[in-house]
């Protein structure tokens, strides 16, 4: 937060912090992934196994570390269900892969076959989503350490396949049985990560108040703070799934769990519509004292929804603010103008965000049960059973180039068996390290790859030279046994926080207990110098694959997702219309949502391209960025709308709208296929009669109430957004020529 003019910040805090902004967009950390807990368990399981080979002069039980290092990484968190699933499944068939891969070892050419099935069998578990990848990658990496440890015969394939079935148990009765977390743990952090993004957002309205912001710092605040927000209350959703399927009925604790989701999700939509009030008073109004007093009432909102969130971490909230008598003073400044005032109906919007976080502190100690459409997706999602017809379907579906997951697996296979071939035919000492760096860089997106790739070297070249250090300063195995427990600590409890740390810390990890495991002792010390070459020399090839390899470019895919966003905002104005008569508060809800996600994805796609190494023209790019903004003011506007009184859920039809909703049908429906086919898009509709005699103020004939103005506000702002949004799509279908013939910019 910028300082106040009278109190400048001493110059070396204002560099600090200038360097340390810069590097954090170098490299960005999530220092709230950061678990320490998790990070002492996981080196628990890595540690003991090489300390008591050590100690027994069993060398070969720093496998069954290596193994259970992979199976903590097999834990991809969440239900108690998910987690066995996921790392006995692990466990399971790396045992398969590490026996199969030990007994065709000998010999180069089945090798290759093998590296090149078993690649592409285990990189298509993508389909079934990210835990299955993930999954799906340690196995890979479990079949090339297995190729490059020189083995062979049916003996060391039993004892290989054993000892990795021993570290996979071992890693499960750890993480599973006796250092479990709380079974509602996930859960309970999930929900309190939607608390902490409302109140994230409600701060960022506060700021923008006092800094008398621009509409496109608005629109910006806005997309930021909304995507989080949305993305929070998803994530929660599938863990709290997850969660219930462990459970047998409705639990207490999952009662106040969803009913806090529910009031999360209800807070959260109250504050994209208080967000579009704001935003149209602080063009509007030139009264500071009532701005001034709005802000500080946005900011105790905030402090509320944190104090919120703080008691669902367990620690004690501080006092609440009060709201009312700040309220009943911008209410009397309201009074006092004698006009209707642009915060009149932000006064009564922000109450009720107020009331639904009362509602989840009584929902803390005595959860009240109620239909939303979260609770019902949820218990659908729960009752749910997953057929082997459709795990079967799902992967039939998948099994042609148009799949991007097809495609990747059959690019990362090629790259692994390539990689196994060169390292026998030029006899490459630990050459698994190119081939697992390859297949780890290797992303279904280039700019996905790209970035891994920069991480990987750059954690892996650094790792490399500390491990050369230490292996150095260490004079026995026992010692450098010890030092792998803190190396392990530090290494999992990076885990999530940056990519490139967590290499940074894994790579002397991993030369030491392979070196434990291979030599039995302390080897070359230019071991972990090798280790840093082979990491680069796999980055390259990681790299030179996807851009040989079928490259799945990201902008053909932005003008899809973007046409999903356009219909599902048309559906959510026109259920919010009166479009479904019988219409429930679900049925907004859910709409609601798909419009988010859409958005959300289509914002992601974009995201993608502007960081692909291409080159664009700036008339493919302007015009995309346009319509993602006028879709995040469209729902602005909805939101509103759908939290007035005459357009609630069960409200009688209003007169004259139906003629709009058609209005609103046709333009937005040939606006998403113009879109999806690249062409022009017919000229709008004629405007309906009723929308064109409104104006900015209201015609006078059309309003009676406080909430008709904010109505017949919003549906302007809609009809300006969607002239936008036609324009934008007409300049993509025809770009204008750039100045100087075969101008391109890199975006």
């Amino acid at each position: 937060m910028p300082f106040p003019p009278h109190h400048q910040a001493p110059r070396h805090v204002a560099i600090a912090a200038m360097l340390l902004s810069r590097l954090n967009r170098l490299v960005p950390l999530d220092l709230g992934a950061i678990n320490l807990m998790a990070g002492v368990r996981a080196a628990f399981a890595c540690a003991v196994p090489v300390l008591v080979g050590e100690l027994s002069g069993n060398n070969h039980l720093s496998w069954v570390a290596i193994a259970a290092f992979w199976g903590c990484l097999s834990d991809t968190g969440g239900a108690w269900s998910d987690r066995l699933a996921a790392m006995g499944a692990f466990t399971a068939i790396a045992a398969v892969g590490c026996f199969i891969a030990t007994l065709v070892d000998p010999y180069a050419w089945q090798a290759v076959v093998f590296t090149f099935a078993w690649c592409f069998l285990c990189s298509l578990a993508r389909v079934y989503g990210n835990a299955a990848a993930t999954v799906g990658l340690l196995l890979n990496s479990a079949v090339l350490v297995t190729l490059g440890v020189p083995a062979g015969g049916l003996d060391e394939a039993l004892q290989l396949g054993g000892l990795t079935i021993v570290g996979g148990l071992w890693s499960m009765l750890l993480a599973l049985v006796l250092w479990r977390l709380q079974p509602y743990g996930p859960a309970r952090k999930a929900v309190r990560r939607c608390w902490l993004s409302v109140a994230e957002y409600a701060a960022a309205l506060s700021q923008q108040l006092g800094a008398h912001a621009g509409g496109a710092r608005w629109s910006t605040v806005a997309s930021a703070r909304r995507r989080a927000s949305r993305e929070a209350i998803e994530n929660a959703r599938e863990v709290i799934v997850a969660t219930r399927r462990t459970r047998a009925g409705m639990t207490g604790p999952m009662q106040h769990l969803l009913a806090l989701l529910a009031d999360a999700d209800q807070a959260y939509a109250g504050l994209i519509g208080l967000n579009e009030l704001l935003e149209a008073a602080s063009v509007e109004t030139a009264d500071g004292g009532a701005r001034r007093i709005m802000r500080v009432l946005v900011g105790r909102l905030a402090q509320r929804a944190e104090a919120l969130a703080q008691t669902l971490e367990g620690e004690k909230a501080a006092q609440q603010p009060e709201l009312k008598a700040l309220a009943e003073k911008l209410r009397g400044r309201i009074a006092a103008s004698g006009r209707q005032h642009e915060y009149a109906y932000a006064i009564e919007l922000l109450h009720q965000v107020s009331r639904w976080i009362d509602a989840a502190f009584e929902n803390l100690n005595q959860p009240q049960t109620r239909q939303t459409h979260l609770t019902s997706m949820v218990e659908q999602a729960v009752a749910r059973r997953l057929r082997f017809s459709e795990i079967f379907g799902t992967l039939r579906a998948n099994l042609n180039f148009g799949s991007v997951a097809f495609r990747h697996a059959l690019r990362l296979a090629l790259t692994a068996a390539t990689a196994v071939l060169a390292t026998r035919v030029f006899d490459i000492e630990r050459g698994y390290w190119i081939s697992i760096t390859a297949i780890v860089v290797l992303q279904p997106y280039m700019v996905e790859t790209w970035r891994r790739t920069f991480d990987r070297i750059a954690g892996s070249v650094l790792g490399g030279l500390i491990a050369a250090w230490l292996m150095q300063v260490v004079a026995t195995p026992l010692q450098m046994a010890l030092l792998i427990f803190p190396i392990s600590v530090f290494a999992f409890t990076l885990r999530t926080v940056n990519y490139a740390l967590f290499m940074l810390c894994m790579t002397p990890l991993v030369v030491m207990i392979a070196e434990l495991f291979q030599t039995g002792g302390i080897g070359d010390a230019q071991l972990a110098s090798l280790r840093a070459l082979d990491s680069f020399l796999g980055g390259l090839l990681g790299l030179l694959a996807s851009f040989l390899l079928w490259p799945s470019w990201e902008a053909p895919q932005l003008l899809r997702q973007t046409a999903a966003a356009v219909r599902a905002h048309r559906d959510y104005l026109l259920v919010v219309l009166g479009g479904k008569p019988d219409a429930k508060d679900q049925d907004i809800g859910a709409a609601r949502r798909q419009a988010g996600l859409t958005s959300n994805n289509a914002e992601a796609s974009l995201q993608r391209v502007l960081s692909e190494t291409r080159l664009l023209n700036r008339a493919d790019a302007e015009p995309t960025l346009i319509m993602l903004a006028c879709l995040r003011r469209m729902a602005g506007a909805i939101v509103t709308l759908s939290l007035l009184p005459q357009f609630t859920a069960g409200a009688p039809p209003q007169p004259g709208f139906a003629v709009i909703r058609r209005w609103a049908d046709d333009a937005l429906s040939d606006l998403a296929q113009s879109l999806e086919r690249r062409h022009a898009p017919a000229e709008l509709p004629a405007v309906p009669e009723l929308l064109a005699r409104a104006s900015s103020k209201a015609n006078a004939e059309l309003v009676q109430t406080a909430s008709e103005v904010i109505a017949w506000n919003e549906l302007l702002r809609l009809r300006r957004q969607l002239e936008v949004l036609h324009e934008a799509v007409v300049r993509l279908a025809h770009p204008p020529r750039a100045e100087g013939s075969g101008q391109k910019v890199a975006v």
